[in-house]
């Protein structure tokens, strides 16, 4: 797998924080099976956090809606792949700013780590494990 980020390194640094990862989680986790594992609904808060922060949904097309709980944001455009070095791509929705030389519309890729627990929970992590997002398929 190549670098996810610029706060990743490869061998034993990556090991290390794969490790930490999964002791902050309480888990080990395993990779997913196949893009399919994520299709459908999901809410994900920081691991700091105890509440849900935004909702999810993965459809296979690629499309990734998601918004806030709280309301205060809402990305329909988003979009998601799991990448052949079994990495996931977070692709976020840019609207054209010209004022920042942003002509036209696009997305900007956040890379992760990814680790499931089970079926309907898994985890998403940077580079350096400073970041660590944890997703459970949403009930009902």
């Amino acid at each position: 797998m190549a670098r996810i980020d610029h706060k990743d390194k490869l061998g034993e640094q990556r090991k290390a924080v794969f490790a930490e990862v999964q002791e902050r989680v309480g888990f080990t986790g395993t990779p997913p099976k196949g893009a399919s594992d994520f299709l459908g609904d999901w809410t994900y808060r920081f691991l700091s956090k105890t509440e849900p922060f935004a909702y999810k949904r993965f459809h296979a097309d690629g499309r990734a809606p998601g918004k806030a709980v709280d309301g205060s944001f809402d990305n329909p455009n988003d979009r998601w792949r799991l990448n052949e070095d079994g990495s996931f791509s977070d692709w976020y929705y840019i609207e054209p700013m010209p004022e920042y030389g942003i002509e036209e519309a696009g997305h900007g890729e956040e890379r992760y780590h990814v680790l499931f627990r089970d079926a309907d929970t898994f985890i998403l992590f940077n580079g350096d494990g400073s970041l660590i997002m944890i997703y459970e398929r949403a009930k009902g």
